[in-house]
């Protein structure tokens, strides 16, 4: 209880230090999952062609090892892909995903709310909701990432999915074990950039989320720029439509079943 009240004495301080300062920073991240589960069931048939069991674990590669750019100021963030565009007009497989895939997340500390960039089917929509309470318990470790001091924290997740006719899709940016309804994930936080943000969804700790980490995935700060002349100002387009996570899952069903409706042997 003494470790919750004096958390909450500290997380109030350093609000109170981050409005009295102009703080605007780019955090730069490595993302890396582990592949053992995802290889043994895509890659299990003993009659597959060697070549193209070579190309999926490249590509499965290149999708569960990412790196992600982190901008930031006092209350708000942006978190996206840091994607490097090489054109290879032998190698477009022309992807895309009837469930929407995750272009940007934009967080606003004040307003406790986050707006996802989606993609749906080629389709740019930007879908609003309120941000997940963490109940992070603080802890007495610490350890160095990079030159800041870092602290750790816990938390249990409830995993949330996104349930329509087809298929049921994971809102937690950390990849989960399918057969757990929770897991806990274990932050590492700086007090030295107070700021209340860290990668994806997660916030509610005394500093800035430099380590994130579960059984399958960790996130790790790898660079960090703060307070300079380049640093992007965090802006929602102004054409944006946004729409509540309720109306997009709505959308997702219906796309779905207009899918399921067509007849790909015309």
């Amino acid at each position: 209880m003494k470790n919750r009240v004096a958390g909450i004495i500290l997380f109030l301080i350093n609000i109170n230090f981050c409005v009295s300062q102009n703080i605007r920073g780019t955090a730069f991240y490595i993302s890396k999952s582990s592949s053992k589960i995802f290889k043994n069931e895509a890659l299990n048939d003993p009659n597959m062609d060697p070549v193209m069991k070579k190309f999926i674990e490249a590509k499965m590669d290149m999708m569960l090892n990412k790196t992600y750019i982190l901008h930031f100021d006092n209350f708000n963030s942006l978190y996206k892909e840091d994607i490097k565009v090489e054109i290879n007009n032998n190698d477009i497989d022309g992807s895309w995903s009837p469930y929407g895939i995750e272009v940007a997340y934009f967080k606003n500390i004040k307003t406790k709310s986050y707006i996802i960039q989606e993609d749906l089917m080629g389709k740019e929509l930007f879908v609003k909701d309120s941000l997940t309470n963490f109940d992070w318990k603080l802890e007495s470790e610490t350890k160095q990432i990079g030159s800041f001091l870092c602290h750790k924290a816990t938390a249990k997740i409830i995993k949330r999915t996104e349930v329509n006719a087809t298929s049921s899709r994971q809102t937690n940016f950390l990849t989960n074990d399918e057969k757990n309804d929770e897991y806990f994930v274990t932050a590492w936080y700086t007090e030295e950039i107070p700021i209340n943000s860290g990668p994806t969804s997660f916030w509610g700790l005394p500093g800035l989320i430099l380590e994130l980490n579960n059984k399958t995935t960790s996130i790790l700060c790898s660079k960090i720029i703060l307070n300079s002349k380049e640093t992007k100002k965090i802006n929602i387009p102004k054409n944006a439509k946004i729409m509540s996570r309720n109306d997009f899952d709505i959308l997702v069903k219906m796309k779905n079943k207009e899918l399921e409706n067509i007849d790909f042997t015309k």
